[in-house]
């Protein structure tokens, strides 16, 4: 079992205060999407400790216990406030992604939309797409992780590859890079 740590949780807070004030349009936070990127490191990180101390079932139950009450409480308070108080588009917009959010899959739905970045498009629900990328992970970080840690060849092959694919991607298509599991494993990783 893992003890609190409070400097992973300032760090974790720093992260996301740097996302806050990147989507506030802070001045000098331009790149703050990059706590995004630490966020997944810290995960990694605790993930990895996490898996190492408690068997597949017990990590899917922490994992579930902790994150799903909330989750799904955002999803259907944010979802009826937007179909009470929004116009029909929006609130249409809201009911197409909430298959997505409700299989832990929004990185998915936003992948097959425009762009993160577009903000002509109602989306309240967008930060969910990097919770999607940690509950992929979750659901292969038990076995893939307890795997790299006695095989550091291929903790680095797989290291390497991940990093390869986001790289690849992002002269391909970025928004595939920025939202996919496969470009963003390397990160996790390093944590």
């Amino acid at each position: 079992m893992i003890n609190y740590r409070a400097d992973l949780q300032i760090l974790r807070g720093i992260a996301v205060l740097l996302v806050l004030f990147y989507h506030l349009n802070f001045v000098g936070f331009g790149n703050g999407f990059l706590g995004v990127d630490l966020f997944l490191v810290l995960s990694g990180y605790l993930m990895a400790n996490l898996a190492e101390t408690t068997s597949p079932l017990e990590f899917y139950k922490r994992r579930i216990s902790r994150l799903l009450p909330a989750y799904l409480v955002t999803i259907l308070i944010t979802s009826l406030i937007v179909l009470f108080l929004t116009v029909p588009s929006d609130a249409n917009q809201r009911l197409s992604r909430i298959w997505f959010d409700l299989g832990g899959l929004s990185n998915i739905g936003f992948w097959l939309e425009n762009s993160y970045f577009e903000s002509n498009s109602f989306k309240p629900l967008l930060n969910l797409w990097s919770l999607g990328l940690e509950i992929q992970f979750y659901l292969i970080a038990p076995f893939l992780l307890k795997y790299l840690r006695k095989n550091k060849i291929s903790n680095l092959i797989f290291f390497i590859l991940s990093f390869i694919i986001a790289c690849i991607f992002l002269s391909i298509s970025p928004k595939t890079s920025f939202f996919m599991l496969p470009s963003r494993i390397w990160q996790f990783l390093i944590g």
